[in-house]
């Protein structure tokens, strides 16, 4: 009664603590994934909130300006100043020009008049129709500054990344650049250029500078207080700036890289090894938008919302901890007045159960070469256990279970006896099918191949062929054909039916009766593979059976000294050559076509070769070259060109078939093979 005392307990113990155990798991795990789903959701929400709002701002703010710079004079007033102004200027006077630039005052000429221009007018009048606009210029068609709301920090301005993508843009387009702080204007913000075009052609450019932190203030987070963070960031990781509520706060920090490609929430680590949930979003990520005819470019900036992960999964920590005491308290109680119940209720006819169950399942053994006498105990110790069984008097349902149970297992005796008289005889007529499949399929196999001509008179070579073929079980997958299609002619057919058994024995057969059809009237091998297809696939269709087979057929003609052949999936040949010392596959990569069955109306390549005195062509399905050793390792095409290229090294007459063979066996060391095998070889010699 011990066993079943501990099985009691380890049942109420189960029962109790494995469903609390998976429930708090799977509460921890899908709880986790859920609230860390919805959190990183709503942090995405914001990230794209915001890089929207960023996005549609700078837009906006773009189509403003493409919209003034077409319905103002400033075009004009550009070509007349580039009129006056023309030619340009060397780089000895650049420098010059800089270098005075830097340390001029607002009242110097050389800024006055850039101040005091035609087009400052202009500019003046709609910077105060935009807050947001900090500073205009325009320089000419050469990047000079022409006119400006401020001064400038360089006069040049052709090497800047602004002018030269915007002066190479068509009309009604702009660049935006990302947020930088501008050392002119005294704030960060963001670029706009814009390609100023006459009637001419292009005349220059326009550079706004857009204050940035009343256009990200507008875009308000969703939450209230002591939410995530969302910054600006570059995709090298440097933080560009904070958004809160106080205003744009810039930051000397890095949060990170931000992979190319990556959107939507996640869990990242921070190069300070901070674990953090964040959703990211890319502003116009380098893309080309239309946006009521403007078109505008956007420099890489990722908008960041992040909140360290603690802080995050603190609530669902602090829930599942609470549940996690509640359920162990609850089993532990339950769990302790169900050990007691059942301790004095259900051990003792369970005990009686239990053993007769085994008992029975003893009887239960379909070993058909189990001993008489063995099986005959088994049959008595059962009977006793049911006696025992049927003397349970509970009073309850267990005692009706003990009856019901009796009469069950006198039932499960007798079909278990009327079983094994059944199995017996089915078992015996099976054998019987597979041994007359196993034969009519080896009548359909060539047992003797004769040289090809036979009579070597007006030949120029003479094929002698050899084979081995071995089942992994009573019938076989694969299949070969060596057909003497005329004096001088041989046809080598060589197939693998996709699995082994009596399925793929049925399919070599549907394939004997093709080839037998066809062989003799079409001398193209692809055409032959292509016809074999069309039939076999019809018949895969039909049946509604996922069926392939791949195949390779060949024809060695010994007066001309040619081969043709096609392939249909299989494994390449190889040409092992003694005059050359070599071993080479017929086929290279991605010549084999596609297995007969998978395309009904597949194509296969005609290919030709000259025959070669010494060659010798091996033809073999996958289970030589799949073939598994004891310690799990492959055969390998390469392991078996090293044995054949052996075998001609050691020189005579060997049977290349038979070496294969033995060396298999050793490789697997057993004779017994996974898969069927099928090796031909062709050896080819000149006629003297």
């Amino acid at each position: 009664m011990r066993g079943i005392h501990l099985k009691l307990i380890s049942t109420v113990v189960v029962a109790g603590l494995v469903p609390l155990l998976l429930g708090l798991a799977s509460l921890n795990f899908f709880g986790r994934k859920l609230f860390l789903s919805q959190r990183g959701d709503l942090f995405q929400t914001a990230a794209e909130y915001t890089a929207e709002g960023l996005g549609d701002g700078l837009l906006g703010q773009s189509e403003e300006l493409v919209g003034w710079v077409s319905l103002s004079p400033l075009a004009g007033q550009l070509a007349r100043q580039n009129d006056r102004v023309k030619g340009s200027l060397d780089a000895e006077q650049i420098q010059d020009v800089e270098r005075a630039w830097a340390s001029a005052r607002i009242e110097d000429p050389l800024v006055h008049a850039m101040l005091t221009h035609e087009m400052v007018e202009s500019l003046n009048r709609f910077r105060l129709l935009d807050s947001l606009l900090e500073e205009l210029l325009v320089t000419d068609r050469v990047g000079r500054i022409v006119a400006g709301t401020n001064k400038s920090s360089d006069f040049w301005q052709a090497d800047e990344t602004w002018w030269t993508r915007a002066s190479t843009l068509p009309p009604a387009e702009a660049w935006i650049g990302g947020i930088d702080y501008d050392d002119s204007a005294g704030v960060y913000a963001i670029s706009v250029a814009i390609p100023i075009h006459n009637s001419g052609g292009f005349e220059g450019v326009l550079k706004a500078v857009i204050n940035a932190s009343p256009l990200l203030n507008s875009i308000a987070p969703p939450w209230k207080d002591h939410g995530p963070v969302r910054e600006i960031v570059k995709e090298d990781g440097e933080v560009l700036a904070r958004l809160d509520r106080g205003g744009v706060n810039p930051l000397d920090a890095r949060f990170g890289s931000i992979p190319e490609g990556l959107n939507g929430s996640t869990v990242w680590e921070t190069e300070e090894g901070e674990r953090v949930l964040i959703g990211y979003a890319q502003v116009a990520c380098t893309k080309w938008l239309p946006v009521q005819g403007v078109l505008s470019e956007v420099r890489p900036m990722v908008v960041v919302v992040h909140q360290p992960l603690n802080v995050v999964m603190a609530p669902l920590n602090h829930l599942l901890a609470r549940v996690s005491m509640a359920g162990v308290t609850m089993v532990a109680v339950f769990g302790l007045i169900g050990f007691y119940v059942a301790s004095r209720k259900l051990v003792r006819p369970i005990g009686t159960l239990r053993a007769a169950a085994r008992e029975i399942a003893e009887t239960a053994n379909l070993d058909l070469g189990k001993d008489v006498r063995e099986d005959l105990g088994s049959r008595r110790r059962a009977e006793e256990r049911l006696a025992a069984v049927e003397r349970i008097q509970t009073g309850d349902e267990l005692q009706v279970l003990a009856k019901d149970f009796g009469l069950m297992s006198r039932r499960v005796l007798d079909y278990h006896e009327q079983m094994e008289r059944e199995i017996s005889c089915k078992t015996e007529e099976i054998q019987q099918d597979l041994i007359m499949a196993r034969h009519f399929q080896e009548a359909l196999l060539p047992e003797f191949i004769p040289p090809v001509p036979s009579k070597t008179t007006g030949e120029h070579f003479q094929l002698n062929f050899s084979h081995v073929y071995k089942p992994a079980l009573s019938v076989s997958g694969d299949f070969f054909d060596v057909h003497n299609l005329g004096e001088s002619t041989a046809g080598v057919f060589i197939a693998d039916v996709m699995g082994h058994g009596a399925r793929s024995a049925l399919v070599t057969a549907i394939l004997y009766t093709m080839l037998q059809g066809l062989e003799q009237k079409v001398q193209d091998p692809a055409r032959l593979l292509e016809l074999i297809n069309q039939r076999f696939s019809s018949i895969a269709v039909r049946t509604d059976e996922m069926l392939f087979v791949t195949a390779f057929y060949m024809l060695l003609d010994t007066r001309t000294g040619t081969m043709h052949y096609a392939s249909a999936g299989h494994p390449a040949p190889l040409v092992v050559s003694r005059s050359k010392h070599s071993v080479r596959p017929l086929l290279n990569e991605g010549e084999f076509g596609s297995g007969l069955g998978l395309q009904p109306d597949g194509q296969y390549t005609f290919r030709s070769a000259p025959l070669v005195d010494g060659d010798s062509i091996v033809l073999f399905t996958d289970g030589v070259t799949e073939a598994m050793s004891p310690q799990g390792e492959e055969f390998g095409e390469e392991r078996l060109s090293e044995i054949l290229l052996n075998a001609i090294d050691r020189g005579g007459e060997s049977d290349l078939t038979q070496v294969v063979v033995a060396e298999l066996h050793s490789f697997m060391n057993t004779e017994l093979a996974q898969d069927d095998i099928c090796i031909v070889s062709a050896e080819i010699r000149a006629v003297e």
